[in-house]
């Protein structure tokens, strides 16, 4: 199974008056479908015209509006192809604690370190403490965002793929994420190392009764433990950081997370109805393919706020209505 990442946004809340979003896109598709995929998607990039282009290579904030609907139709003729959508609502969360995330997160690696045995994993720890600390509120908020879309993307396509001839695709997995500046992937890249299993031990990954507890069935056999599913064996050798020139997923994941920024933080001339589509496209149970969220208590304003316009044209284009929830980090 093939994953991708990219986001969308600065995640930088500069005018606290105004609401503001950033977005993390994740897509998923099978090995066997890749080349299908990939050729399809290659015919659709010979509609674009030099303008929706950088250096070449299609950007999603520089798509027209016909080419974007053009995409999402697209994601409709693949069933296969997956989408998940993570939007932190940068508004609703508490300034000082955005502004403190850094260096809470230091402090907690120092704590770490102290319980260390093995003097050079206590000198690792403090090393890593230090280079986050220097991370700014944004690049911390974008790494987290980041680490919620990978496991919502994993759980997005572990109830999407229920047909057994899917269960080979999880034999060999890999996940690749748009490149980021070298001094922001060394603490990307072990952050993500370090999340992941602690986030899927406390709560295990999605799993489907008589599809994924099937005797023999790779997610279970390979990446089981009491706990459940735990993301350290499923990232650990299979996480990489690469230039989107020459990978089509991030592409796609890049247009999908632009297109839903764009529709979250304008409410009132947004591609709402497209962004709509292309979640309603990408998943056979589309509100399971997409995840909202802030830092504290205040909880992501969905029925008032500027993502109303995105959620009602969701719920039109679904005929599902969509059910509040407060998710948030405290």
């Amino acid at each position: 199974m093939k994953f991708f990442f990219d986001e969308s946004g600065d995640f930088n809340l500069r005018d606290p008056s105004h609401d503001k979003f950033g977005v993390v896109a994740g897509v998923a598709y099978p090995e066997t479908d890749a080349s299908t995929v990939e050729h399809a998607y290659a015919n659709y990039l010979t509609c674009l015209s030099k303008t929706e282009k950088k250096n070449g290579e299609p950007k999603g904030a520089f798509l027209q509006s016909d080419s974007r609907r053009r995409f999402a139709d697209f994601l409709g003729a693949f069933p296969n192809v997956v989408a998940f959508v993570v939007i932190l609502d940068l508004k609703a969360s508490r300034k000082e604690i955005i502004a403190g995330l850094p260096e809470g997160m230091r402090d907690t690696l120092f704590r770490q370190s102290e319980r260390m045995i093995h003097e050079s994993m206590q000198a690792s720890l403090e090393l890593l403490a230090k280079q986050v600390a220097n991370l700014s509120s944004a690049q911390f908020s974008r790494l987290f965002t980041l680490g919620q879309a990978i496991i919502g993307t994993l759980n997005a396509a572990n109830i999407h793929y229920l047909e057994e001839h899917h269960a080979a695709s999880y034999e060999a997995m890999s996940f690749e994420v748009d490149q980021v500046a070298n001094r922001e992937k060394i603490v990307f890249d072990i952050m993500l190392r370090l999340w992941l299993p602690t986030w899927t031990h406390y709560e295990p990954l999605i799993l489907v009764e008589g599809v994924h507890d099937v005797p023999g069935h790779p997610l279970t056999s390979k990446y089981n433990s009491e706990a459940g599913i735990v993301g350290k064996m499923l990232v650990s050798d299979n996480l990489t950081f690469v230039d989107s020139r020459d990978c089509v997923g991030v592409q796609m994941a890049d247009i999908i997370a632009n297109t839903v920024f764009q529709s979250a933080n304008d409410p009132e001339g947004g591609p709402h109805r497209v962004a709509a589509k292309m979640i309603a496209n990408s998943h056979r149970f589309p509100w399971a393919a997409i995840r909202m969220f802030c830092f504290g208590e205040r909880g992501v304003q969905v029925q008032t706020g500027y993502l109303r316009p995105l959620i009602k044209a969701i719920e039109d284009e679904t005929g599902q209505k969509y059910l509040p929830t407060r998710f948030r980090v405290d």
